[in-house]
């Protein structure tokens, strides 16, 4: 099966919520998926810190810069990690090769955060 940005880029779209309420949840920040959706859509939600409504929003900005380069093919990740994933044939292995690498490090959301949060 070969890749097919659009569509990824259209299924990450659609899970942007989700994505934002996994990352903040392994922060420590309890917002449900509901409040994350109702702060995504503009509203305000009670009960929460204003420092971590502000954590929840940069963290969607942060995916939503993600998308923007990938649309615009400005995304790249290591030599390293490029190499090691090549010898992977199957394609959702490589995806899952990909995920657990970025995850294991860390440094995919929290470099996204840092370039959005200083402008």
């Amino acid at each position: 099966m070969p890749p097919n940005k659009a569509k990824a880029l259209m299924l990450a779209k659609r899970q942007l919520s989700e994505l934002v309420c996994d990352a903040i949840n392994l922060e420590g920040i309890n917002y449900t998926l509901p409040e994350v959706q109702t702060l995504l859509d503009g509203i305000t939600v009670g009960g929460h810190k204003l420092s971590e409504q502000q954590i929840v929003l940069n963290q969607s900005n942060a995916w939503q810069e993600v998308f923007t380069l990938v649309k615009n093919d400005q995304f790249t990740v290591t030599a390293e990690m490029v190499e090691k994933a090549e010898q992977i044939a199957d394609v959702y292995d490589r995806a899952i090769f990909y995920f657990l690498r970025m995850a294991q490090s860390q440094f995919f959301m929290t470099s996204i955060s840092v370039c959005i949060a200083s402008g």
